[in-house]
């Protein structure tokens, strides 16, 4: 079980994950390569600041994860290792924002 909770000043509209192995050191975000690597949105509404909500991880193993902002300002998580049966919660704070 993974929740995401938001420490910054600004809502994360969007959330995503994808396996650490399949994610490049350098990639264009806005590229088509880069869409299909993260996939899906994870929310179905935005995390409002100081709350956590939950986010279905598609298995046990390392995740890289990827937060974007209202802004379009982006945080990315590398290697997080979940295990099957865990309970995890991933604290995004305001001094991780990258611009695109």
């Amino acid at each position: 079980q993974l929740e995401v909770k938001n420490l910054t000043d600004v809502p994360i509209n969007n959330f995503y994950l994808a396996k650490t192995e399949s994610v490049p050191q350098q990639i264009d975000n806005d590229s088509p390569e880069a869409q299909n690597l993260w996939g899906a949105d994870q929310l179905t509404a935005a995390i409002a600041m100081g709350t956590r909500v939950p986010v279905a991880v598609p298995g046990p193993g390392r995740w890289d994860a990827r937060a974007v902002d209202r802004d379009g300002r982006y945080q990315h998580v590398a290697g997080l290792k979940l295990e099957a049966g865990g309970r995890y919660i991933l604290e995004l704070n305001e001094g991780g924002w990258r611009v695109k």
